[in-house]
């Protein structure tokens, strides 16, 4: 899984992030992408979504940062953050410190260790990127499911009903979701 993680990670950071966003050296890049290839297989593993696959878990945790960030490394190391602030690769915003279950409610300190591209500061990203998508999960009882629009719709633009609104975005990233389940092997 973690091979063909990386595979899709790099041809998507290849094809669709512009160069003028690809500022560092090739090796360094594949490094990078590659951490960020076994964060995400490492979460899932260690920490699966309930009632999810490990393959639907590690489709989600892919298409998140893909939609958030587009894995570019500014935006991944902390040099470039969000509109409203928002960090990392999965753009956590401030308000992630006031997730009413402190199950899933994140820490400033949590929070600023998410800024770097080294295995320990993407793996904490990747790491509290998830403990969002679990809550909305856990918030909205979102039950596994390829079409994924109405996750996105709650990751992106957290409502007081769940599924009360899906944009075109988030129908957009219900596909690259499902597009990129089909990519991946069955376990």
């Amino acid at each position: 899984m973690l091979e063909k993680l990386f595979a899709i990670i790099l041809i998507y950071h290849t094809v669709r992030v512009p160069t003028l966003y690809r500022h560092e050296p090739e090796d360094t890049r594949q490094t990078r992408l590659h951490v960020i290839a076994q964060s995400i297989v490492e979460e899932c593993t260690e920490n699966p979504i309930p009632g999810w696959p490990f393959r639907a878990c590690v489709t989600l945790a892919t298409t998140i940062p893909q939609w958030e960030s587009g894995f570019v490394e500014a935006v991944h190391s902390g040099a470039k953050v969000g509109p409203a602030g928002e960090v990392c690769l999965y753009q956590l915003h401030r308000s992630v410190v006031h997730i009413p279950n402190p199950t899933y409610r994140i820490t400033k300190e949590e929070l600023a260790a998410t800024l770097g591209t080294d295995y320990e500061h993407t793996r904490n990203c990747v790491r509290l990127g998830m403990r969002v998508a679990r809550w909305h999960v856990h918030r909205c009882s979102f039950h596994y499911r390829n079409d994924s629009q109405w996750f996105f719709a709650e990751y992106h633009h957290p409502s007081v009903k769940c599924n009360a609104y899906v944009s075109a975005m988030s129908r957009d990233r219900g596909r690259s979701y499902g597009k990129l389940l089909a990519k991946l092997p069955k376990e």
